[in-house]
């Protein structure tokens, strides 16, 4: 941890930059110090603004710490110095704060334009995709329950192949929203909606679009939650965190799972793919299963996304994927062959009871996909024919461009535990998961 010399402060006030500013290298410090003495802000805006620079670091840290370099996060940091050097009144300052990075980084000069364009960015992207949204949303007399309508994947890559912005200016501004609808709560501000779609329309899916599914699944929850709390139901954020009580911070959650996993799929190794320096809740794993060493993915349930389903179902109801994981074959006649193993662990295990998933199928068993892929699957679970999974299995024979999935829906509790864990274990072929 960085100590600074806090002689040079003009009073007996709490000084800041302090040391509670994660991930900020000297030069970023330095240039903050330089501003706020020029300025002279109170200590509540200080603090405040340091607050939420060093929560969109965390951020950045928890969701996508081991693909970005360390620029990113000064980029992150020095985007207000730059937005700022564009008001008449901030210009003089904010240019001499960042004259003071420049010469006081110890990065390259190309690591410093690198930074520098990256804070740029983040004007550009709001501006280019505000202009966006106004097409996007329909007029409704319920604004925060409108969805955006007509959006495709290269409208939302247009931010970079028409922008020319780096993926990793994508990346900040995502942890900026994510912190600000996680933090800020500022749902009474003149731009609450159109920060809370700009989260939802371009943050959100370009995150999953990317390969950083954590991140988009963040904005969803927070998305969801402001949502419920504007349009008057609370009570459903009530019952989802009621409902997600019971599994525990990610530590617990960890533990959970694995022996979950490893008692239905005979082996189970795992660890979660995110950080939680910032306590946001996204839970994460990738591993291997079986004997076999399998791929193996899985989630929990956020608490925005079991509020939205928690919306659709009968009071008292709960959903049976609160817990999701994916086993992924090469084969859908290898999907039958594990299946079948892990039907048996569950009957044989007193922890473990098969339940079907309210409020539409009838048994908590379920395949769905091309009929060949239905006779695969069967036929890896020794069966003659792929009549013979009725009426244990609920059958759907879709079109082959379809989805393909087998599933199986169950809850789990040992002694001990007040509730059971509910769980959905589903088997992809890693083609159909790709086409997914």
């Amino acid at each position: 941890m960085l100590r600074y010399d806090k002689s040079r402060r003009h009073s007996d006030a709490p000084y800041f930059p302090d040391d509670n500013f994660p991930l900020a290298p000297e030069a970023v410090i330095r240039a903050y110090e330089t501003y706020w003495e020029r300025t002279q802000p109170s200590e509540k805006t200080r603090r405040k603004e340091q607050r939420k620079l060093g929560t969109t670091n965390t951020l950045i840290s928890d969701f996508c710490k081991s693909h970005l370099t360390p620029e990113t996060y000064d980029g992150a940091m020095l985007a207000p110095l730059v937005e700022r050097s564009k008001i008449r009144d901030l210009r003089e300052p904010a240019f001499d704060a960042l004259g003071v990075y420049v010469n006081e980084s110890r990065g390259s000069r190309q690591d410093i334009r690198f930074a520098l364009g990256l804070a740029a960015d983040q004007a550009v992207l709001r501006s280019f995709w505000n202009d966006k949204m106004q097409g996007l949303y329909p007029e409704s007399d319920s604004p925060w329950e409108t969805k955006p309508e007509n959006v495709r994947a290269i409208d939302i890559l247009n931010v970079r192949t028409e922008l020319g912005v780096n993926i990793e200016s994508h990346l900040i501004a995502a942890a900026n929203s994510l912190r600000w609808l996680l933090l800020d709560q500022e749902g009474n501000a003149p731009d609450a909606l159109l920060k809370a779609r700009r989260a939802e329309s371009l943050h959100a899916p370009l995150s999953e679009i990317i390969g950083f599914d954590g991140i988009s699944m963040a904005l969803q929850s927070a998305r969801n939650l402001m949502k419920y709390r504007k349009i008057g139901r609370s009570d459903l954020i009530d019952d989802a965190r009621q409902a997600l009580e019971p599994y525990g911070n990610h530590e617990a959650a960890d533990e959970r799972v694995n022996e979950i996993l490893t008692a239905v799929l005979g082996a189970s190794s795992h660890k979660q793919v995110l950080d939680h320096g910032y306590q946001h809740g996204i839970l994460l794993g990738e591993g291997v299963a079986t004997s076999d060493d399998l791929r193996l993915v899985w989630r929990q349930k956020t608490p925005g996304s079991l509020a939205r389903k928690l919306e659709g179902l009968e009071r008292g109801l709960l959903p049976m994927d609160i817990i999701g994981a994916t086993v992924i074959t090469d084969t859908p006649y290898e999907i039958g062959k594990v299946l079948q193993e892990v039907i048996e662990r569950i009957k044989n295990d007193p922890r473990a009871t098969i339940a079907a998933p309210p409020p539409t199928r009838p048994v908590g068993l379920h395949v769905r996909g091309a009929a060949e892929y239905i006779q695969e699957v069967a036929r890896g679970m020794w069966l003659d024919s792929a009549s013979a999974l009725e009426p244990d299995f609920d059958v759907v024979v879709s079109d082959p461009t379809d989805y393909h999935v087998a599933k199986v829906t169950f809850t789990f509790q040992k002694w001990g535990e007040q509730v059971p864990s509910r769980v959905e274990l589903q088997f992809n072929t890693a083609a159909h998961r790709v086409e997914a």
